[in-house]
């Protein structure tokens, strides 16, 4: 099961990390939503899955992929195993929706969030 986090939370912050600043900044704001959010669901076995709270900030710096990639180990850990598996491909079709995210189309995201 380790090997298995393990392997998720590398592959996912390493896709993460190539974003540019704006769509890392909106995708880490969606993924902290979602993981409150998955942790605000219980699952079968009555574990809840614990939120991650992630900020480009912090991910820009020396280690960027570290920094994420520690918060997904630590989330994923308190994941029932078909939640696991979920959450990753979920996260990774998000990552990237964002990235082939079209330049137009991005601008009208930011649009929508500034005017909020």
């Amino acid at each position: 099961m380790q090997i298995l986090i393990e392997h998720m939370a590398l592959d996912i912050s390493s896709q993460a990390v190539g974003l540019d600043d704006f769509r890392l900044h909106l995708f880490l704001t969606w993924f902290n939503a979602r993981s409150s959010q998955v942790k605000n669901s219980t699952g079968t076995d009555g574990q809840t899955g614990q939120p991650i709270q992630m900020e480009v900030k912090v991910l820009r710096e020396a280690r960027p992929d570290e920094s994420l990639k520690n918060g997904l180990r630590t989330w994923f850990e308190s994941l029932p195993m078909p939640d696991l598996l979920f959450e990753y491909h979920f996260i990774v079709d998000e990552i990237a929706w964002w990235s082939d995210l079209s330049p137009q189309r991005l601008t009208i995201v930011l649009r929508s969030e500034v005017g909020q």
